[in-house]
């Protein structure tokens, strides 16, 4: 497996699902392939968020446009047999508005939800700590980091994945489509009881 058919991606908005300005991406050896600051294009202050990932206007003022990146990134993204993140939806959604398309992804929360079975959904920084990854992040919200930590992660919840479910592949891009099946069976599952539909069966005597 080449070291580009996984590939980690995060990004920092203007607000949810506004303007991108900065994204980065890992590779499957845990090195950043890809890290770059955008200026957007309509926003021209974003003060709620600048207190969460701290970039201001000034910091990218001299950056390029995301469409004078585009053709790069899709170039990257195009090496890639899937690429991850936590809450990916947010991302590719912003991403395919600027003209740069992620065919196939996979949300590490499939993995949290399927594994740790927690009340609420935790969020990346939590679910760092609850694996004791956050001490290797300098900068929570930064995007380079932010897709480190989502790589060392997937490394931790697939450990785990392997020793619940002993059948799983041994190919990681085949344990990712495995994952995705037996989290939705579940889920599936899950929703059919909630209604009655699916009845508990009896055991055998």
């Amino acid at each position: 497996m080449l070291s580009t058919d996984i590939l980690f991606l995060d990004g920092e908005f203007t607000k949810l699902r506004g303007e991108l300005l900065e994204l980065a991406i890992v590779d499957y050896n845990g090195d950043t392939i890809y890290f770059q600051r955008f200026r957007p294009k309509n926003s021209k202050e974003w003060k709620r968020t600048e207190r969460i990932h701290h970039i201001t206007p000034e910091m990218v003022k001299d950056c390029p446009f995301v469409e004078q990146e585009r053709e790069k990134i899709q170039a990257i993204i195009n090496k890639a047999k899937v690429v991850i993140s936590k809450n990916i939806s947010s991302d590719r959604l912003v991403l395919n508005k600027e003209g740069i398309n992620i065919p196939r992804v996979f949300d590490i929360q499939l993995l949290e939800d399927l594994l740790l079975k927690n009340e609420k959904t935790l969020s990346l920084k939590d679910l760092a700590k609850s694996f004791g990854e956050d001490d290797n992040l300098a900068n929570w919200h930064c995007s380079k980091d932010d897709a480190f930590v989502t790589y060392c992660l997937f490394l931790d919840l697939m450990i785990m994945f392997r020793e619940k479910y002993t059948e799983c592949p041994s190919d990681q891009l085949k344990a990712i489509r495995y994952v995705k099946q037996r989290f939705y069976k579940n889920k599936y599952v899950r929703r059919q009881k909630a209604k009655g539909i699916v009845k508990k069966q009896k055991k055998k005597q």
